[in-house]
C-alpha cells in the first residue's frame, strides 16, 4: 500500500470514528430520558457504516421484551424517538444536514439474549 493510500485510509477512519463518537455521546446523554419512556428503552447502539458519511448512521433502540417493542411500534413512539435522537445529536455537534437521514431501528432484550446476548452481534 502506498503512502498516499494509507494516509487516505487513515483519514477516512478518523472521520468515521468522529461520527461514531458523537453518536455514542448523544445516546449516553439520552439514556435517562429513554428509560422514562413508555415503554422504556433499556439499551441503544449507534452504528456508523464504513462509508464515513454522517448520513450513514444507524441507531438501534432495545426494549425489554417483544411486547414492549410491539407496543412502541404501535403507539408511534418512533416519532418521539426521532425528535429526541435528532435533538441530542444536534446538541453534541453532529452535522445538521445529516440528522434527517439517521435510521432508527427497534429490537428487544429477549431476542438479543436469545441471539447470544451481544447487541452488536445481534444487529449485524
Amino acid at each position: 500500500m502506498g503512502k498516499n493510500s494509507k494516509s487516505q485510509r487513515d483519514t477516512h477512519y478518523e472521520v468515521l470514528a468522529q461520527y461514531q463518537r458523537l453518536a455514542s455521546e448523544a445516546l449516553t446523554a439520552l439514556r435517562p430520558r429513554l428509560a422514562e419512556l413508555d415503554p422504556p428503552i433499556v439499551d441503544s447502539l449507534p452504528i456508523a457504516d464504513f462509508s464515513g458519511r454522517p448520513e450513514s448512521m444507524y441507531v438501534w433502540y432495545a426494549f425489554r421484551n417483544q411486547d414492549d417493542q410491539r407496543r412502541a411500534e404501535a403507539s408511534g413512539l418512533g416519532s418521539q424517538l426521532r425528535r429526541l435522537t435528532e435533538d441530542e445529536f444536534r446538541r453534541v455537534g453532529y452535522p445538521p444536514s445529516a440528522l434527517p437521514s439517521i435510521r432508527l431501528f427497534f429490537a428487544n432484550r429477549v431476542d438479543i439474549d436469545a441471539a447470544g446476548g451481544n447487541f452488536a452481534s445481534y444487529v449485524r
